[in-house]
């Protein structure tokens, strides 16, 4: 199918209608998807602690809670008794708890107080209190309560009790995953969107943005955090290919863009596309020159669901496949019969176009509300993310290179911040239609 995408027009219209038919049956629960689950002796009610180790970063649920994926060791009942598990278990962590270490989230003496985070050092007579280090590869002692159906797991205390050995470099990555924080949070608001975009992280990403997103029609464009691996790719592939072969080129390239994932953390819209560019990679390295966007995304489509079949049910998920699509089937035949040249940016208005009608039923189901002027909004508002993301890949360089000079880069990235939260801003009023 990646390599022959049109001469199968029944697998291509069969994929096409199965489009229409996803939101209805994410809407209706039908579809099904394996939870993830912990299995010990006791009974999942009794437990109130569990022992393992952080598979996933905590992502930002609620104002109020994060969640994550934890791998079950041991658990232990409120009375005491203890026995050996094994599985995972989605953990739903408070906000006092996750933003210990943010920049600008201070950890209070207050909110210890009311969420206590304890570190267990191997002597006890050494013991600190101190915030626990909730990255990915920590293995941690975490107290608080089972839901109802077992699924989920609310943590109340967390004990950090070091860095699983099987995860090399797990604390390195931590550290700088922090440190690259600062140093979005220096640079305000507009730090906050480059996170989003970047990693769809929207821990510093302003409401009042978002929910202009939201109205104007453009959550789509915050659910496609791919731009910035395609122009890694891009850079890493011109370096590679001007000091060595092509393959050696596009290996390096692959390195990056798994590197760069690895650092950021996986998300929905981040890891479709880095499918997407490692099968764009894959066919290049083969030597296949005819390649097409949906026929390359069905496939992205299948790898995911299969490794990471709890994304399904994600908006970001919905959101940044359903806009692909868009652009990949409805916006050449908008731009054949609808919108063609002399028409001012036709291409581009065609592809917002496919975006926005591909993504209405998703808008439908989680904001009740379809924006007719989203499709004007995101022909104006796309290039100029765009290019801020492209400014704000080459600022976080020469900061972290000269560190002198990023109170200019600061001042840069905040001006164009300010001009596409003005254009949302502006499209944010227009009138949608509302479903109640």
């Amino acid at each position: 199918m990646v390599i022959c995408p049109g001469k199968n027009i029944f697998v291509t219209a069969s994929v096409f209608c199965a489009l229409f038919l996803y939101t209805p049956l994410l809407a209706g629960k039908r579809l099904p998807v394996r939870n993830s689950a912990c299995y010990s002796l006791l009974s999942p009610e009794t437990v109130s602690t569990l022992e393992g180790t952080l598979l996933t970063n905590p992502v930002k649920g609620s104002s109020e809670s994060y969640r994550a994926t934890f791998s079950v060791r041991e658990a232990e009942s409120a009375s005491g008794t203890r026995s050996s598990a094994r599985g995972s278990i989605t953990v739903i962590i408070p906000s006092t708890l996750a933003e210990a270490y943010y920049p600008g989230k201070t950890y209070t003496a207050a909110l210890a107080q009311r969420a206590p985070i304890h570190s267990r050092q191997e002597n006890p007579s050494t013991q600190k209190t101190c915030p626990a280090v909730l990255e990915s590869g920590a293995r941690l002692r975490l107290s608080g309560r089972t839901s109802s159906d077992s699924a989920l797991f609310f943590v109340e205390e967390a004990h950090f009790t070091g860095w699983e050995r099987a995860m090399p470099f797990c604390r390195v990555r931590a550290v700088s995953r922090l440190a690259f924080k600062r140093l979005m949070f220096s640079w305000g608001e507009a730090g906050g969107f480059v996170l989003a975009l970047l990693s769809g992280a929207r821990e510093y990403l302003s409401p009042s943005l978002s929910a202009a997103f939201t109205n104007a029609g453009l959550s789509h464009i915050l659910a496609l955090s791919g731009m910035h691996l395609t122009l890694l790719a891009r850079f890493s592939g011109g370096v590679g290919k001007s000091l060595f072969s092509l393959r050696i080129s596009l290996i390096l390239q692959v390195l990056t863009e798994l590197l760069f994932v690895w650092f950021a953390g996986i998300s929905p819209s981040l890891f479709r596309a880095l499918l997407c560019t490692l099968l764009t990679a894959f066919c290049a390295f083969m030597r296949i020159k005819k390649l097409h966007l949906f026929p390359i995304l069905c496939t992205a489509f299948l790898i995911h669901t299969s490794i990471f079949p709890s994304h399904v049910y994600e908006p970001a998920f919905i959101l940044s496949y359903s806009a692909l699509s868009g652009i990949a089937l409805i916006a050449p035949l908008v731009h054949r019969y609808a919108v063609r040249p002399p028409i001012p940016a036709a291409s581009a208005v065609s592809e917002s176009a496919g975006a926005q009608l591909c993504t209405a039923p998703a808008s439908v189901l989680y904001f009740s509300r379809v924006a007719p002027f989203g499709i004007i909004a995101a022909v104006i508002t796309g290039p100029c993310v765009g290019l801020f993301l492209s400014v704000s890949l080459a600022g976080i360089i020469i900061s972290l290179s000269f560190p002198f000079l990023n109170p200019l880069v600061r001042g840069m990235i905040q001006g164009m911040y300010v001009l596409i939260k003005a254009i949302v801003l502006f499209f944010a009023r227009f009138p949608a239609v509302t479903f109640r």
